[in-house]
């Protein structure tokens, strides 16, 4: 329920503050005084569409800011604020702003919320009915909600809606998992052509690095082996050459060398230098060895530099080992088109276990919709009879449909006569305005009985009836208030009697600018309201006493 409002620059108001009841609360007022605008600032605050022009002229933003006490639908609402990971408190503040800008910033006890999360929990919250929105009445999903909230089936189709979404769901994975199927199929051919190309390659790590530095040797081999060939003369086979040099120089140091100061380390490093030297002419020996002037090999090197160079250039990467990632990635691809048709297979297999105990369940609940469908066509007709439609006909007819729907496999809809003259015909093809407001206070009333309903606001739900008729709309409309929270914004006097609690609007004009204005009747001024509702701006002893009588003082 909603205990407290607050409306702030909003068009016409300036500040105002209401604290609602629990139960039935009235709210009248003359035309123009600002009612639809307080019902246009609950829709607004429960993500509605807003912008700058509901400002108020001279206001920077405006704030509309409800509390609500949601215990009697915490079962319900708390999904809802765990998908949000907000933490759910039996009063909850929901606030909306909307700035010169445009920009509208939402808060749910704080925290920033989005206006599409408020128009899904604004659902559970508040239930706007006027003239206009008895189009609703011809809504198939609307008659089936009020079919399963009398048979008592929406735990049951709460549970089949989980397989439909279920099916939903893999039905559209096997739509995009078909198409990608087609278009793999197309390129199927030039991805397993890229593989085969890079596979034939037949790549290794680092091969590109080993064939550079061979193609360096092979082709300059005469240069290389010249110049081991001078040097290995140089340290070893010449007249003169390195070696026995540093062996002579070591034999005479060696002999002397136990006089010299730091000798025995001076022959120490002759030592050390002659094994070195030694050592590197051996290396050149086998270099020379290895050493080969060989054009068919160069020719085989750079060959095959040449495509390995080829596929980092056509495949724009510098290094064999990204072609070697490449060639992988290529191979996944593969075995992931291979896989799709068995994927397919599994999810189509799924999909049909699944629509077998979707049908099972959806049977079932239609069994026991039929088992109703009298029922609650007897008490719609019931309340059109208090309502003056003593001639009404309602039928609900429930048709089963072949293939599974978001709530079952039944097309249900209401069929209607209001006199015993006409064949019964949709809802929305022979009801009148008023009759269609009838219905759907009709259909409120039942609804109520079945479990926790949000705030319903009535919006002159009574346009077009007067009298006894009237009273009857007022009785309905108070008897569900024993059950859940209603305000009611009313011009008959005979229906605003039946308010526990009594708001007026009204408007003042000051200063060359309008502003609305809401107050709480005390029981005098309520007597006086009604009179006035009865007898217009002259107010006589009658319709005091008239009202009186109307509100049992």
């Amino acid at each position: 329920m909603i205990s407290k409002l607050h409306i702030e620059n909003y068009i016409l108001i300036d500040s105002l503050d209401i604290d609602f009841e629990s139960s039935l609360n009235t709210v009248t007022g003359e035309t123009g005084a600002g009612k639809s605008i307080l019902l246009g600032a609950i829709a607004l605050l429960l993500g509605g569409r807003g912008d700058a022009s509901l400002i108020k002229k001279g206001a920077k933003n405006l704030i509309i800011e409800a509390e609500f006490q949601i215990d009697s639908i915490k079962d319900i609402i708390t999904p809802f604020f765990d998908a949000e990971d907000i933490d759910y408190t039996s009063e909850i503040v929901i606030r909306r702003v909307i700035s010169e800008s445009g920009k509208s910033k939402n808060y749910l006890n704080e925290m920033p919320v989005t206006q599409a999360f408020l128009k899904e929990i604004a659902f559970f919250l508040v239930d706007i009915h006027s003239q206009h929105q008895t189009l609703l009445l011809s809504n198939q999903s609307f008659q089936t909600n009020i079919v399963d909230g009398v048979a008592s089936t929406k735990s049951k189709v709460a549970s089949y809606k989980q397989i439909f979404s279920e099916i939903k769901l893999l039905k559209n994975q096997i739509k995009d998992l078909k198409e990608e199927n087609e278009r793999a199929k197309r390129d199927r051919d030039y991805i397993q052509y890229q593989y085969d190309q890079l596979f034939d390659a037949n790549l290794s790590e680092d091969e590109k690095e080993e064939l550079e530095a061979e193609r360096d040797i092979l082709a300059n081999a005469a240069t290389i082996g010249d110049a081991l060939y001078k040097s290995n003369v140089l340290l070893y086979d010449g007249d003169e050459n390195v070696i026995n040099s540093l062996q002579s120089v070591n034999s005479a140091i060696s002999k002397i060398g136990s006089y010299l100061p730091n000798g025995e380390e001076l022959v120490e490093r002759l030592n050390s230098v002659l094994i070195e030297v030694k050592d590197i002419n051996s290396e050149f020996e086998n270099l020379a060895s290895n050493i080969e002037d060989n054009p068919q090999r160069l020719l085989e090197v750079e060959t095959r530099l040449d495509i390995l160079n080829s596929l980092e250039q056509k495949h724009n990467v510098s290094s064999v080992n990204e072609l070697i990632e490449l060639r992988e990635s290529f191979s996944s691809k593969l075995v992931t088109l291979d896989s799709i048709d068995e994927e397919l297979i599994g999810l189509e297999s799924r999909v049909a276990k699944l629509e077998t105990l979707g049908w099972e369940k959806a049977l079932i609940i239609r069994k026991l919709r039929c088992g109703y469908a009298d029922k609650l066509a007897s008490s719609i007709v019931k309340n059109l009879n208090k309502l003056g439609m003593p001639n009404a006909t309602i039928k609900v007819d429930i048709a089963p449909r072949e293939s599974l729907g978001e709530d079952g496999a039944d097309n249900i809809t209401f069929l209607f006569s209001a006199n015993d003259v006409t064949s019964l015909e949709k809802i929305d093809k022979v009801a009148s305005g008023g009759e269609m407001s009838r219905l759907m206070l009709s259909l409120k009333a039942i609804s109520s009985e079945g479990g926790a309903m949000p705030t319903i606001i009535f919006d002159e739900i009574d346009t077009g009836v007067s009298g006894k008729v009237a009273d009857q709309m007022g009785n309905i409309i108070e008897k569900l208030a024993q059950n859940i929270q209603i305000i009611n914004i009313t011009h008959l006097p005979q229906v605003a009697c039946k308010g526990d609690h009594h708001f007026y609007v009204y408007k003042e004009h000051n200063d060359g600018q309008s502003r609305s204005h809401i107050m709480k009747l005390s029981e005098e001024q309520r007597i006086k309201e009604i009179a006035v509702m009865l007898s217009g701006s002259n107010l006589t002893d009658a319709a005091l006493a008239q009202a009186k009588m109307l509100l049992k003082k």
